[in-house]
């Protein structure tokens, strides 16, 4: 398609970092930053369509409901194979349900009208009301399970209550006896691992029977667990360890639900992946009030007030370009008069028309599909190599020469320049000679 050189010199990655950061989801980043002009004048005008169509969706329906979309092909593979998945990975999946019956409602939103393709991408899309609220009821947080994910957890946790307020209330009443006030350092319960424990004096040691747990840092206070709530501490971390053993069935079996479910969940992760793809390139549109341009194959330009994306609203100056199938175009002016921005306003349109965006310029715009498009623009001096500015232009054009052929746009900026001016001259007409027999839009 091009030398991937002509990509950093139209700035073309630029375009994709603001593309990306329109969308929403990993897996429509990692799309967007892949993104690469293509060369089959259907796949182009295909992505064209899916764009627009998408334009007319937001302007008719507002903007899509696709926050909140994680990338979960690990984890719905995992689930398949009988792995237990995370919290957080379930909360995922019901992220991606919601998702999905979102958009289901989305589409259903406006008034019947002739289906297009977001809308295809749509309909393709599966709910599944069950399994996300199942979901959503067992899991609080990406911590927390909640006590209604099963009526035996429910009752486990009960019991734990129970005992942690029968322990806490049995060691205040000690904490508040006048017998010990003396030994106490603080009157407060404190948690020594998952101990119920209370703070006491070094030198009153012997005044509590019980068991050392932790020393403070001076070495003035024990945490000592008193003998006569050994018993109760012990039955609670009996009820913690069958409260996980709940929380891992709880889990397996929400899993479980999910591997069952992977075709379906991984076809949903990628349509809505798309669609958040295709709605990043409609929000870009609107923001650049662009518009899908007419396409052809034999070489032709016909940009009407285009305006190139990365120049400020305020401060762009709109051009408008004609150039007849396979010809090559000479333009010539003062410094600064807006020479290099025509060049790569042509340039970056047409990587954008070929990636499926839409242009700015206005309606009834036209531009060729290339095979090959390049461009030799700016200061191409490399002082790692030794290279003066004018080899190596020189040496980017003998590499264009060896690329380009009859469907290929060549953008040349300044050529010959940076040597005699005659020769330098003689040799920019035998440049442009050479594109021009090879049949190139230059």
């Amino acid at each position: 398609m091009l030398l991937e050189k002509t990509l950093e010199t139209l700035e073309y990655n630029i375009i994709l970092e603001r593309l990306e950061a329109l969308a929403s989801c990993e897996l429509a980043k990692e799309r967007i930053l892949t993104l690469r002009p293509m060369t089959a004048p259907d796949e182009i005008r295909k992505a064209l369509g899916e764009t627009e169509d998408a334009v007319f969706f937001i302007i008719k329906r507002g903007m899509p409901p696709l926050a909140g979309i994680k990338d979960l092909r690990g984890a719905l593979r995992r689930s398949a194979t009988g792995a237990m998945l995370s919290l957080s990975e379930l909360l995922s999946v019901s992220g991606l349900l919601r998702a999905c019956r979102r958009m289901l409602q989305y589409n259903a939103s406006a008034e019947s009208d002739t289906e297009n393709s977001v809308s295809a991408s749509i309909s393709e899309l599966s709910e599944n009301r069950l399994l996300e609220e199942k979901i959503n009821r067992c899991i609080v947080s990406e911590e927390e399970i909640a006590d209604e994910a099963s009526p035996e957890l429910y009752a486990i946790r009960k019991q734990i209550l129970s005992a942690q307020t029968a322990i806490k209330d049995k060691l205040n009443d000690l904490l508040h006896s006048s017998r010990y006030a003396k030994s106490i350092q603080d009157a407060v319960v404190t948690m020594r691992g998952d101990r119920y424990c209370i703070p006491v004096k070094t030198e009153f040691r012997g005044e509590i029977n019980g068991i050392v747990h932790d020393t403070s840092a001076s070495g003035q206070t024990l945490f000592i667990e008193p003998a006569f709530v050994v018993e109760a501490n012990n039955r609670i971390r009996e009820l913690k360890v069958r409260e996980a053993e709940e929380i891992k069935r709880i889990l397996s079996e929400l899993s479980e639900e999910v591997g069952e479910k992977e075709s379906v969940l991984l076809h949903n992760l990628e349509v809505i992946s798309f669609l958040d793809f295709t709605f990043a390139k409609a929000r870009l549109a609107l923001d650049q009030k662009a518009v899908r341009p007419l396409l052809n194959e034999s070489g032709k330009i016909s940009l009407l007030s285009a305006r190139h994306p990365l120049i400020p609203k305020e401060r762009v100056v709109p051009i408008t370009v004609f150039l007849s199938e396979r010809e090559a175009m000479l333009i010539t002016g003062p410094n600064t008069g807006g020479k290099t921005v025509a060049l790569k306003t042509v340039g970056l349109l047409t990587l954008m028309m070929q990636s499926g965006l839409l242009i700015p310029a206005e309606e009834k715009s036209e531009l060729s599909i290339y095979n090959g498009v390049y461009a030799d623009i700016g200061d191409e001096q490399s002082i790692s190599q030794s290279l003066s500015t004018f080899s190596a232009h020189m040496k980017n054009i003998v590499r264009i020469l060896d690329c380009c052929g009859e469907h290929s746009l060549v953008l040349l900026d300044e050529l010959g320049a940076g040597t005699d001016p005659t020769e330098g001259a003689a040799l920019a007409m035998a440049i442009l000679e050479c594109l021009h027999q090879m049949g190139a839009s230059v």
